[in-house]
This record gives structure tokens, C-alpha cells and sequence, in this order.
């Protein structure tokens, strides 16, 4: 099962944005890639303090943008970065830990999560982003 998303269903027409989407999304395909490998658990540890990484910078960079345009939805927004947040910490705290493996269950949820992140909250907020002359 490949979690691939057609780069066009991830962009919002902000270029910063829509370049962390494609690394967000690489680094998800990296980790899936590893574990349908069967990788050794420090690969695919890497691999997931890689996506942890990515897409904390990427809440940041977001909320900077969200933050310094005045975004109205920006507090709603903010709530859903941090519940996958934590979900990330949680996960990768576990897994640290050796108490929790990353599996197909796993991949799915974060794909879903992210993806329907990108085509929604993210959406809105390049359609403000766009009209308000930001690109």
C-alpha cells in the first residue's frame, strides 16, 4: 500500500508552503517505504524523527504566516497543529522507548491526518493567504 498523493492535491498556491507539503509528504513515503521494507528499528527511527522534524517546522512556519497576516482562522488552526503534535511526540516517544512499533495502522492515520490537514485547514488558509495578495 503506498500512501502517494498527487503533489496538485497538496498545494494551496503559497510556494513555501507548498514545498514543506512535498517534504512532509517524501519524508511520510520514506518512512512507509522503510517499514514495508521491514528496516532495521534505527532506519526507521531515523526516518521518523525525520517526519517529526519536518512537520514541526513546518506548524512553525505556518503559524509564523498565520501570525504575521493576521489570519482569522489562525486559532482553530493553531488547536489542530497541536493535536498532532502530540500525537507525533507520543508516537515517537513510544517508539524511543521500544514500546510501540510503526506499522501500516500507523502510516495510514498520519497520512490521513496530514493529507486531509493540506486539503482543508491548509486550504483555506492560502485561499485568505491568495486574496490577500500573499503568494
Amino acid at each position: 500500500m503506498s500512501i502517494a498523493v498527487a503533489a496538485s492535491e497538496l498545494k494551496i498556491g503559497v510556494g513555501v508552503v507548498d514545498h514543506e507539503h512535498g517534504e512532509l509528504m517524501s519524508a511520510l513515503c520514506d518512512l512507509e517505504a522503510a517499514v514495508a521494507a521491514d528496516q532495521e528499528r534505527g532506519a526507521i527511527g531515523a526516518l521518523l524523527e525525520r517526519l517529526e522534524g519536518r512537520t514541526m517546522v513546518h506548524f512553525a512556519t505556518e503559524e509564523g504566516m498565520m501570525s504575521t497576516s493576521n489570519y482569522p482562522g489562525r486559532g482553530l488552526h493553531g488547536i489542530k497543529h497541536q493535536y498532532l503534535t502530540e500525537q507525533m511526540k507520543s508516537l515517537v516517544a513510544r517508539f524511543e522507548r521500544g514500546s510501540f512499533n510503526i506499522n501500516r495502522h500507523t502510516i495510514v492515520f498520519l497520512r490521513d491526518w496530514l493529507t486531509t490537514h493540506m486539503q482543508k485547514e491548509d486550504l483555506q488558509f492560502g485561499l485568505w493567504l491568495n486574496e490577500h495578495g500573499k503568494r
